[in-house]
């Protein structure tokens, strides 16, 4: 898993049990992901830049204010599946194989 991935995850996990979450880059760092600070900001920025770009996130911009993200409520469903899909892979990793 790369960084920016690690990210993407750590805020979907955090935006599941806090839907109604709102900050800046440097909140979703301090509240939003765990171990943040073996997180480069490039790595952070990529992942929020991504889940942007699929309509995961809302972005609002003031004007003399840093932008802030939050949830788009209709990505949900698709947020749900993502998540339901990443733990499971990341169970088969961790998993030992068992013997028959």
């Amino acid at each position: 898993m790369t960084l920016p991935e690690y990210a993407i995850w750590q805020i979907l996990l955090y935006l599941q049990a806090h839907p109604e979450a709102k900050d800046t880059v440097d909140g979703i760092r301090t509240w939003w992901i765990s171990q943040s600070e073996d997180l480069p900001n490039e790595a952070l920025v990529e992942a929020i830049d991504e889940l942007v770009r699929k309509g995961w996130l809302h972005e609002r911009e003031g004007l003399s204010s840093p932008k802030v993200y939050g949830l788009n409520p209709h990505a949900r469903p698709a947020i749900e599946m993502f998540l339901r899909a990443r733990t499971l892979q990341f169970q088969e990793r961790i998993t030992p194989p068992t013997q028959d």
